[in-house]
């Protein structure tokens, strides 16, 4: 079974731009809009716990490491807030960590569920016309 190795990587790559946005390469704007909608909606509640102060490569690199599978979003946020800094207690800082961390491993799991699509659609596609699965 041959696959199509640069539509995989598009559907990856485009997933990684934006959450949900690999599935519309393939069709599935249902998945696409309640993954990313998901996704971005706990990446979003993340950061308001952590009164946007959770993306920092300074003050939380090893949880960057997991919110990094966000892609774009969370360049944008490093980029909007870099200059923000933690100078008193925030009460949900944590919540605020462990929300955006999961998103981002959340969509390390939408990626795999695009691969498997991909590779669905690849099988479907290599069987002749009249075989019986």
């Amino acid at each position: 079974m041959q696959t199509s190795i640069p539509r995989i990587l598009s559907g990856l790559g485009l997933g990684l731009l934006l959450p949900g946005l690999g599935h519309v390469l393939y069709g599935r704007r249902d998945k696409a809009l309640y993954f990313g909608g998901l996704v971005l909606a706990a990446f979003v509640v993340g950061l308001w716990l952590g009164d946007w102060r959770v993306v920092s490569g300074q003050h939380f690199p090893l949880y960057l490491l997991a919110q990094c599978w966000l892609g774009l979003p969370v360049l944008a946020v490093l980029s909007l807030t870099s200059a923000l800094r933690i100078t008193t207690d925030i009460p949900y800082l944590d919540a605020g960590l462990l929300y955006t961390c999961v998103a981002g491993l959340l969509n390390l799991v939408v990626l795999v569920d695009l691969y498997e699509i991909h590779v669905k659609t690849a099988a479907a596609a290599a069987k002749p016309a009249g075989a019986i699965a």
